[in-house]
């Protein structure tokens, strides 16, 4: 394989910079949000591999219990999918979105609250400086990586998009998705 031809992703490591203590800060408040924003319709929340074992597990018992009434066999499809670069590739605007509509689904906040911690995540993304060798970048698109509050951005994005055909995964035996990881 030709060395151009072996697909590469940014990777990056947001830890000790200017806006380290903000998006911790976030994290703290967003994790629980996003958590319970991810188990509202469709249901998809994963927090780990061994949640998603232990969910295979509950779901193989229900078919054995169902196969075994005689009634008929089933055919299950299992499909699975991976976001290419999901973090660099998720539109800000969207991730606003998708934050303001988990704050108000499933936070206390009040409306200037929520106002505000959007506001902060604004800030937050738009000025990430990463180092490079002896280059230092802002990224225009999307959010980081490694930044504190990622993951839960992430997630929470993700349900959003996910949103609009949560009548379809509901037709699903088991739907399941970590981060961009979909099964």
């Amino acid at each position: 394989m030709d060395i151009k031809e072996i697909p590469v992703r940014l990777l990056q490591s947001a830890g000790n910079i200017s806006t380290s203590r903000i998006t911790a800060f976030l994290e703290l408040i967003l994790e629980p949000i996003g958590t319970e924003f991810c188990k509202n319709y469709p249901n998809e929340f994963c927090q780990h591999s061994r949640q998603y074992i232990g969910d295979l597990l509950i779901w193989k018992e229900i078919l054995t219990k169902t196969d075994e009434t005689g009634k008929q066999k089933h055919v299950f499809y299992i499909v699975a999918a991976d976001v290419n670069a999901l973090y660099p590739s998720l539109c800000r605007d969207t991730v606003t979105k998708a934050l303001e509509c988990a704050l108000e689904k499933h936070s206390n906040f009040i409306t200037n609250a929520q106002k505000i911690i959007v506001k902060l995540n604004e800030i937050c993304l738009n000025n990430v400086v990463t180092q490079y060798g002896d280059q230092l970048y802002t990224q225009k698109n999307g959010i980081v990586t490694g930044d504190n509050h990622s993951v839960s951005l992430a997630n929470i994005a993700v349900h959003y998009i996910l949103q609009p055909i949560a009548g379809v995964l509901r037709e699903a035996a088991l739907f399941r998705r970590f981060i961009d990881d979909i099964i």
